[in-house]
C-alpha cells in the first residue's frame, strides 16, 4: 500500500477540522495526531508552523474557487458579457459564496479565507490558476471603470472584493451563532451584496 504524504494528510485535516471548529480552536496538535503522525511536533515540522499550514488550506480552497471563476468567465464571455461591470462583479462574488453557502462549516471557511486574504498574494500563480482568471477579472473591473483614474479604479475593484467577502462571512457566520435579525435567504443576501458592490464601484470619482 502507497504511504500517504505526511503534509497533504495534515492538510486535509487541517481543512476538515476548519469547517467543524472554526480558525481559532484549530489546534496543530490534533491535526498531527489525526492525521497520523506520531510527533505533536510535525505541523511545525514540515510547514514551519501554524501560518504556513493555514495557508496551504488556503490554497487549496481558493485554487477551487479559481476554477469555478474561469468556467464563470467563459460562460459570460459566450453571452458577450465578459465587459459588463454586474457580469464581472458576479464571476468574482458569486463563486466564492458558492463554495461557502449552506452549513456551519461553510461560514467557518468563508471567515477563515476572509482572515487569510490580507496575508497572501490573491494573485500568485498557486492562487490564481487556470490562466491567471483572479488577475483577469480584476483588470477587466479596473477597465470598465471608466470614470475613474487607473489607480484610483484598481483601489476602489479591491475595497469591494473585502467589502463582499467580508460582508458574506459576518452574514454566515452570524446566522450560525444564531446572532441578528437577518431575514430571507442566502441567494437573497448574495444578490443584495452584488447590488452593493455594483453601486460602489460605479460611485463617482472621489476628491
Amino acid at each position: 500500500m502507497a504511504s500517504v504524504d505526511p503534509k497533504s494528510a495534515m492538510v486535509d485535516v487541517a481543512e476538515r477540522l476548519l469547517g467543524t471548529q472554526g480558525v481559532d480552536a484549530l489546534s496543530m496538535r490534533d491535526v498531527a495526531n489525526i492525521a497520523g503522525q506520531r510527533n505533536t511536533s510535525a505541523v511545525q515540522y514540515h510547514f514551519g508552523g501554524r501560518d504556513q499550514l493555514l495557508i496551504e488550506v488556503f490554497r487549496r480552497r481558493m485554487a477551487a474557487i479559481a476554477e469555478a471563476r474561469r468556467s464563470f468567465l467563459t460562460a459570460i464571455d459566450a453571452e458577450g458579457r465578459g465587459r459588463e461591470l454586474r457580469a464581472l462583479v458576479e464571476a468574482s462574488i458569486i463563486p466564492f459564496a458558492a463554495s461557502v453557502s449552506g452549513s456551519v462549516a461553510g461560514a467557518n471557511y468563508a471567515e477563515f479565507i476572509v482572515r487569510i486574504l490580507p496575508t497572501v498574494d490573491y494573485f500568485g500563480a498557486d492562487l490564481d490558476s487556470p490562466g491567471n482568471v483572479n488577475r483577469e477579472i480584476h483588470q477587466r473591473l479596473v477597465d470598465s471603470l471608466t470614470h475613474l483614474s487607473e489607480d484610483q479604479a484598481a483601489q476602489r475593484v479591491e475595497m469591494m472584493f473585502n467589502m463582499a467577502f467580508s460582508a458574506i462571512a459576518m452574514h454566515m457566520k452570524r446566522n450560525a451563532l444564531g446572532i441578528g435579525t437577518a431575514t430571507g435567504t442566502f441567494d437573497g443576501y448574495v444578490e443584495h451584496v452584488l447590488a452593493v458592490a455594483v453601486t460602489a464601484l460605479s460611485a463617482p470619482q472621489s476628491l
